[in-house]
């Protein structure tokens, strides 16, 4: 099923930010119209977002979400951050895009870039987010030429840290103090050794 879009400014933002990473994964913007179906996830995982996602208790109204939906679309379309929405398909014969979660860099600044993701329950286990990360490293490095990419783990998210170990990506032990919306946390900072191709 095609993306019904709000206007000319989403249509654009697709065309230029839609990336395939495998027959069945798609990782494009979440658009306005979908920020129902966006909430509705986020409400159907937010006991377990929550433990690490200190945004979720923030999403608590479909109006809540129309607002994050059409801020990420602005960050996006201003280099500040690539948000992007995660969809999967049964079978390449269809047509039908279902999202079921989120992916990408939810900081792009001074050419680094930090990943950041969450998938629906059902999806877990599968592999997805280390096949959309390993997708997203490659775009950063090979188009959007970033010098630096890392990702944020707190020492306890042992789903998470596995992830970045799968990626390659490494720490060096310490534990750093994040502000994750307005909360101080302790985090690892996974990092990829000499990411930028000489």
């Amino acid at each position: 099923m095609d993306p019904s879009f709000q206007d000319e400014t989403e249509q654009a933002l697709i065309r230029q930010h839609a990336y395939q990473v495998t027959d069945k994964l798609l990782l494009r913007p979440v658009l306005q119209s979908e920020a129902q179906v966006s909430f509705d996830l986020v409400d159907k995982n937010r006991e377990r977002l929550r433990e690490w996602l200190y945004w979720v208790d923030d999403i608590r109204y479909v109006k809540d979400e129309c607002k994050f939906v059409k801020e990420a679309q602005a960050r996006v379309q201003d280099g500040k951050t690539l948000e992007l929405g995660l969809y999967y398909r049964v079978s390449t014969s269809s047509e039908e895009w279902t999202m079921i979660g989120m992916c990408g860099f939810v900081t792009i600044l001074n050419d680094h870039g930090k990943l950041g993701y969450w998938i629906d329950s059902s999806f877990t286990g599968k592999g997805i987010i280390t096949a959309c990360c390993t997708y997203l490293i490659k775009l950063g490095l090979e188009t959007l030429k970033f010098d630096s990419i890392s990702l944020d783990a707190e020492p306890e998210n042992v789903k998470s840290i596995a992830v970045a170990k799968r990626l390659g990506l490494v720490t060096d032990g310490i534990v750093y103090q994040s502000n994750q919306f307005g909360k101080e946390v302790d985090v690892f900072t996974f990092t990829l050794p000499k990411t930028k191709p000489t």
